[in-house]
């Protein structure tokens, strides 16, 4: 008779424990989802949103005169872009731009990494308590 009860309170005790744990796996999974959620509403915000705009516009002859309709064209942008003949015509922008952007991303990108390592070093060292 002892026994049996020890075990009927075991199991009791077990359930209650049981309950306390998914009480505490549930909080920790609806805090999981706040930060995700979180981080899901920036990306939506600052590049989904920027990036679906942009894809929308380049088929677009954009106006951002509210009063004057934005017309759909298709291709025409990338054909003005990339098959443009002239001497000083829309091509000579194009490679102008395509020169300015892979010259500026040459410069910048190591200049940021340098920065970056030199900064990761600095906090490594102090620490460590090396600085």
């Amino acid at each position: 008779m002892i026994a049996l009860e020890q075990y009927t309170t075991v199991s009791y005790k077990n359930k209650k424990i049981r309950k306390i744990k998914d009480k505490r796996k549930h909080k920790e999974a609806l805090q999981a989802w706040m930060f995700i959620g979180v981080g899901f509403i920036l990306f939506a915000v600052f590049m989904a949103y920027p990036l679906l705009k942009n894809i929308e516009m380049a088929f677009m002859d954009y106006s951002v005169n509210p009063n004057k309709p934005s017309t759909f064209i298709g291709l025409n942008n990338f054909k003005k872009a990339f098959l443009s003949s002239g001497v000083l015509g829309e091509s000579d922008k194009f490679y102008l731009a395509l020169r300015n952007t892979l010259l500026c991303a040459l410069v910048t990108v190591p200049f940021q990494w340098f920065i970056g390592m030199m900064l990761a070093v600095a906090i490594e060292s102090l620490s460590k308590g090396k600085m």
